[in-house]
């Protein structure tokens, strides 16, 4: 057995869950036997935690926009768009309704510009907000008219509700009618589509209703 070899420290890494960890040994003699002492790496981090950059057996709480919900030693891994997390996150939380935010990493949220909205966890703003409507062709988000019900958001065209008191031939049509205040015909018009009740008390579509 070759003593000095015993007394011979030798250095090795080793990678663990994607982490370089770095040890020591001693080797003695051609039987190859040797004690093995982590210096690195032996501690495992509790959720919201991961293991120190410059020492890998202390644990530092996961940064703003990163999350863990794991113990063990790996790193917090960043929130997706539409996500966000303050630090010692155990999991990254949606944007709420009305804000998003496009990038990963991200520590909070950003409202929409004006006009526009988004449903929870969105990466863009690509509704309408409320008090507007997307009237198609491209126009993006319009002032609601007159005649709309535009307390929600996300409407359009074809979804906006109309006010009591309007009608319209179609829900693709943004010609909206007031109904005629004239009830000495019997007219039957409370506002929506013109339905079958409408046409037999001989509301005018054309304008007369």
């Amino acid at each position: 057995m070759d003593i000095n070899a015993c007394n011979t420290e030798y250095a090795a890494s080793v990678m663990v869950y994607g982490r370089k960890l770095f040890y020591s040994y001693k080797a003695c003699g051609s039987t190859d036997e040797f004690s093995v002492g982590l210096k690195r790496g032996s501690s495992r981090c509790a959720a919201g935690m991961q293991p120190n950059e410059a020492d890998a057996d202390k644990c530092e709480v996961c940064p703003a926009g990163t999350a863990k919900a794991a113990v063990g030693n790996k790193a917090c891994v960043s929130c997706a768009p539409g996500r966000f997390a303050k630090g010692s996150a155990l999991e990254c939380s949606p944007c709420a309704e009305g804000t998003f935010v496009a990038i990963a990493g991200a520590s909070q949220c950003a409202r929409c510009p004006a006009a526009l909205s988004s449903a929870e966890g969105a990466s863009e703003c690509s509704l309408c907000a409320a008090g507007y409507f997307d009237a198609g062709l491209g126009a993006g988000c319009e002032v609601c008219p007159e005649w709309a019900e535009c307390s929600s958001h996300n409407l359009t065209l074809q979804t906006v509700p109309l006010k009591p008191g309007y009608w319209r031939l179609s829900v693709n049509t943004a010609d909206a009618r007031a109904c005629s205040t004239d009830t000495s015909n019997g007219s039957s018009c409370l506002g929506g589509l013109l339905g079958a009740s409408a046409a037999r008390t001989g509301d005018d579509p054309g304008g007369s209703a």
